[in-house]
């Protein structure tokens, strides 16, 4: 999987399978089925080959980069900030 990260929280806002297409842009991010207008290259990264948490949900989860030796790992946080979305009643 790949996700998009905001850079200022490091929060994960998207998910994407490694084999779909994702541009960041100097304007927006395009994706395979839409195209993400309040983000671009200057407020967001893209990582690949990241294994998200099974109750994944956009922002519930900050992605921290810890550098090594030559190496490069990629942790799972729960975001502090994350508020549960409330269940609307029909």
């Amino acid at each position: 999987m790949q996700t998009i990260t905001s850079i200022n929280t490091n929060a994960s806002v998207f998910i994407f399978e490694d084999t779909d297409e994702v541009t960041i842009n100097s304007n927006n991010i395009v994706c395979p089925e839409f195209i993400i207008e309040d983000m671009n290259a200057s407020n967001t990264e893209i990582h690949s080959g990241v294994t998200p948490p099974d109750d994944w949900a956009g922002s519930k989860y900050l992605l921290q980069i810890v550098y090594g030796d030559e190496t490069e790992t990629l942790t799972w946080s729960a975001n502090p900030d994350w508020i549960e979305p409330e269940e609307e009643e029909i």
